[in-house]
């Protein structure tokens, strides 16, 4: 009989075993691209809200600043969760929509608030803005797959409808 933990890494990425037919790049991706990236926006997010993000607390109360920060975390955490785990794939397609939008919303502020002569902002916004192609990449994968996913279904359905005998 199968434990818990056997279950879960069964339905985990890590758990199954890599067929020919595997993209070794979705392959790469999946099990440690995006989970060390999810790991990293969690570290990045409890590191904001306590040390303090400084274009945010400038501009917005002290609260803001936090709660972006722990909002971040808490969206690492679960794209790491719904990446681990395949069946999660519209959580994790979620989750990256926000974290796209996260993304692109922080670095903006920090390219707007550079141009008040902090070119150290501008350099960096730009680098955090470029963070911003990894979950795209992915969430257009995902969607792609979500989308075959459901056509594959439907015909499906219709050749069980059509191949009946009335």
């Amino acid at each position: 009989m199968l434990g818990v933990w056997d279950r879960l890494k069964r339905a985990s990425v890590w758990g199954r075993p890599v067929g020919p037919d595997e993209d070794i790049d979705d392959l790469l991706d999946t099990r440690f691209f995006l989970p060390v990236f999810d790991i990293g926006l969690i570290i990045l997010g409890f590191v904001g809200a306590h040390f303090c993000v400084p274009a945010l607390d400038e501009n917005y109360p002290s609260f803001v600043a936090d709660l972006v920060a722990y909002t971040l975390s808490t969206l690492g955490f679960i794209a790491l969760i719904a990446v681990s785990f395949p069946r999660l794939e519209v959580i994790e397609a979620s989750t990256k929509i926000i974290i796209m939008i996260a993304l692109v919303v922080y670095p903006g502020t920090l390219i707007l608030t550079a141009f008040g002569g902090d070119w150290q902002r501008l350099f960096a916004g730009i680098g955090l803005g470029l963070l911003v192609i990894i979950p795209m990449r992915r969430f257009v994968k995902l969607v792609g797959q979500i989308y075959a996913h459901r056509q594959e279904w439907k015909h499906t359905q219709e050749i069980k409808v059509v191949g009946t005998n009335d």
